[in-house]
């Protein structure tokens, strides 16, 4: 045995060298505690046994993503490192894996090297298993450069650094949400492409989160430049305002998009747009008022910035 494990051979810990986070591995089956009495899934509901606590084993036929980071699969300093943490790797449909490759649906982290780039890593499903049972799986490297690699390792922080948002909020967005995803993945869609041009989307609470009536502010947040120019200081032209306000949201997006919008118009077309936006949501309990803004990030102080907390599609589950 080595000195550095009281369970590994060198041999195998230098075969574990070789494991990655992100690596699949062929392990085929999933498994999780459940009671029978109290089933949550339908999986559970079917194969835990009645009046008893039950470990269920479900199929992970495409095979589990390995978690654990890269550093902590090897034993060092005489310390051995038993388990290692795995998710199922699933297949999303186009719609969901555009989401989630942009990183709006926490649920999931993406690993592109694998099949056509359409599977990820479930992670409200992860499973812990012993390292030597790691040994005895086939592995296929999931990413494939530093840049996938760090994006996996921000996906997995995301997960797990969320904020708990009311859930009168949840219930107020959800018209917006449903909205969003139904273009976001929609090439021929104005508004798809300009909720994909994003670089993230803020929300912060007047005067807080428990307060007994809270004021949304929702920020779109974009590239500097990406927005068209506009001079606070300047009177806009009332014909301006008047054709401005008939403009329906998709030709309200493209112009922006486009950069067609010009300086004379473009703080309008925001402002029509951000109203629009708005009036997709429906305030209940104690959720007031929503407003949104479509800001450059070079516009963004460090005060708003620092108030704001960034959330994903996923947590805005339909009520």
């Amino acid at each position: 045995m080595s000195p550095r494990s009281e369970w590994l051979t060198d041999e195998q810990i230098n075969r574990l060298r070789e494991y990655r986070q992100g690596d699949v591995v062929s392990l085929p089956r999933q498994v999780w505690l459940a009671h029978g009495d109290l089933p949550t899934t339908a999986y559970s509901r079917d194969h835990a046994a009645r009046g008893a606590l039950s470990s269920v084993h479900e199929a992970a036929p495409d095979g589990q993503v390995i978690l654990t980071q890269t550093c902590d699969l090897v034993p060092r300093a005489g310390r051995d490192r038993p388990f290692v943490a795995l998710a199922p790797l699933v297949k999303l449909e186009e719609d969901e894996a555009t989401l989630a490759r942009r990183g709006r649906m926490p649920r999931y982290a993406h690993v592109p090297a694998f099949r056509d780039g359409s599977c990820f890593a479930d992670l409200d499903r992860i499973t812990t298993i012993e390292t030597g049972l790691l040994l005895l799986q086939n592995r296929t490297p999931g990413l494939s450069n530093d840049a996938e690699r760090a994006s996996f390792a921000r996906a997995l922080a995301r997960k797990f650094d969320r904020y708990a948002f009311p859930d009168d909020l949840h219930v107020s967005l959800s018209k917006w949400r449903e909205h969003v995803i139904s273009r976001y993945g929609r090439e021929n869609s104005p508004e798809g492409a300009l909720y994909r041009a994003a670089v993230d989307v803020l929300v912060s609470a007047d005067p807080a989160w428990d307060a007994d009536r809270i004021h949304v502010r929702v920020t779109v947040l974009f590239d500097p430049g990406f927005l068209p120019p506009t001079n606070p200081e300047a009177v806009p032209d009332v014909g301006d305002v008047e054709q401005v306000h008939g403009l329906p949201a998709a030709v309200l997006a493209e112009q922006i998009c486009t950069g067609s919008a010009g300086a004379e118009r473009g703080g309008l077309m925001c402002e029509r747009l951000e109203l629009l936006w708005s009036e997709r949501c429906d305030c209940v309990g104690r959720i007031a008022t929503v407003e949104f803004a479509l800001v450059g990030t070079d516009d963004m102080t460090v005060d708003e910035y620092r108030r704001s907390v960034s959330f994903d599609l996923e947590f805005l589950t339909a009520a």
